[in-house]
């Protein structure tokens, strides 16, 4: 029965957490059709790009956790291995932001990716803050707090839902760009306060 509940907040969890990260498409779909959504899909597979370095860290992250017993020791090796993850998104971010958007419209792409920069300018302090979700999501799974990272995931969905609605109409794709950036970084400061509260036990 214990599997069977952590297994359905792992779901719960993943599925919150892919909602959060896609479910802007609906909207620029629906507000500006398909031209927004290929412009909001370039800019945020760029950005996300830079994930690669909290997924990988995020790995290592989980299997140390779980096979150290000692409380203290895992909030040490999680709060040290956030810290090199936060240095290496926000150093990747900022270099992201210093390329040109002509490198992006006439090599990368083509003329009608023209203003994927905003996308990733609103999303740039919304992917270092997943980043370091990212990191504090898999100490909670492997220390046996999964409700926390489930909770975390569902905030920024709810947090997504509503700075949507009032942005996305009003700004386009910046104002969904920003609105992701605002569920990312919910996400990041609930599991913070997760982090906190669960290695206070």
């Amino acid at each position: 029965r214990e599997m069977m509940v952590y297994g359905l907040w792992g779901n719960v969890d993943n599925l919150a957490e892919v909602c959060t990260t896609r479910i802007n498409y609906f909207f620029i779909k629906r507000f500006l059709g398909f031209a927004g959504v290929g412009l909001l899909d370039g800019g945020t597979r760029i950005s996300e790009s830079v994930w690669h370095i909290s997924r990988s860290i995020g790995f290592l992250t989980n299997s140390q956790v779980a096979r150290e017993k000692d409380p203290q020791k895992q909030r040490q090796i999680t709060f040290r291995l956030l810290r090199l993850t936060f240095l290496g998104t926000f150093v990747a971010v900022v270099c992201l932001l210093c390329v040109p958007e002509w490198i992006f419209t006439d090599y990368l792409f083509s003329q009608e990716f023209k203003g994927i920069t905003s996308v990733i300018r609103g999303l740039s302090v919304g992917i270092v803050a997943f980043g370091c979700h990212t990191i504090l999501s898999q100490y909670l799974i492997a220390s046996g707090h999964v409700r926390y990272s489930a909770a975390s995931s569902c905030v920024g969905l709810i947090v997504l839902l509503i700075a949507g609605y009032f942005l996305i109409p009003a700004y386009g794709i910046p104002g969904a760009a920003v609105t992701s950036s605002l569920a990312f970084t919910a996400m990041a400061c609930f599991s913070f306060w997760a982090f906190l509260k669960s290695s206070r036990k």
